[in-house]
């Protein structure tokens, strides 16, 4: 019974330490590399998964809006229209960008 704990254990503890180990992706420096172009994939991939997801208040054409929580109060918003970036944000340490 134990052996059983301790097997469930492990991959648990393991993944609350990756998860805040993992580094802070929501940063100035990441933002500037966003560009108008970009796909919603390739924004994932330079920013990781976003803190939250939604459609657009009122919206049924598909269009997204997606935001992630940095340090510092650092915070990204990144609207998505046919799966590309039609608007994008950012407010770090009091300024807008």
């Amino acid at each position: 019974n134990s052996m059983l704990r301790a097997k469930w254990l492990v991959p648990i503890a393991l993944g609350l330490l990756l998860a805040a180990c993992s580094p802070n992706k929501a940063t100035l420096d990441n933002y500037k590399k966003l560009d108008w172009t970009m796909t919603q994939a390739q924004v994932h991939s330079v920013l990781g998964e976003p803190t939250e997801s939604k459609p657009r208040e009122g919206d049924l054409s598909g269009t997204t809006v997606e935001t992630w929580s940095g340090e510092n109060q650092d915070l990204i918003t990144i609207t998505f229209s046919e799966g590309k970036v039609a608007m994008k944000s950012m407010r770090s340490n009091g300024t807008d960008y």
